[in-house]
């Protein structure tokens, strides 16, 4: 959760940036479709990121920074495939689908295995989020816009409720003692 006094630390980061060493260019000269895309995720208290050019240049606003992990802030103005490389084999294609046929998608769960601490342990992680094209003045696509939801705390109650949920079902229907404390064990 990000706290209320860190509400808008991506703001002045972004306008902190020296965009000019990233495929971006100086801020000055930004299009205003990425002007306004940016603001767009900036503003919001949703955990969202944004793409932007063919290089896929990676923006982020503050209630994002918790997904990133460690990788914040240096994710700030990467590649969306370096920030998340660990996990481009299943959001590559995807990206690329949108970004090529201008077609929004949505996942309402995918798990993704994901590297967010400084050991670079591997992290089971679960995710609602959508991808939408940002389509240019000229109705290009330039970018990508997405809204995340963390639902990993979600996914993993379930799983241990069906998982007692089934362990009380295997053992109340046993006899005696010995037999339901075998089907617990086994």
């Amino acid at each position: 959760m990000v706290e209320k006094d860190e509400v808008m630390e991506m703001v002045d980061m972004v306008e902190k940036k020296d965009w000019s060493v990233t495929p971006l260019g100086a801020k000055e000269n930004w299009a205003t479709t990425l002007k306004i895309s940016v603001n767009l995720i900036l503003t919001s208290q949703h955990a969202m990121f944004m793409t932007w050019g063919k290089e896929g240049t990676f923006i982020y606003n503050d209630a994002y920074r918790v997904i990133l992990g460690f990788k914040h802030p240096w994710a700030l103005g990467k590649r969306f495939c370096e920030v998340w490389a660990e996990i481009w084999d299943q959001l590559g294609p995807i990206a690329q689908n949108v970004l090529e046929k201008s077609e929004a998608m949505y996942s309402p769960g995918i798990p993704l295995y994901m590297k967010r601490t400084e050991s670079g342990y591997i992290e089971e992680t679960h995710f609602c989020f959508s991808y939408s094209p940002i389509i240019n003045e000229q109705g290009e696509t330039c970018g990508l816009f997405s809204p995340s939801t963390d639902i990993t705390a979600s996914v993993l109650r379930e799983r241990r409720l069906k998982i007692l949920g089934d362990l009380a079902g295997d053992t109340l229907v046993k006899k005696s003692e010995p037999e339901a404390l075998e089907a617990v064990f086994t």
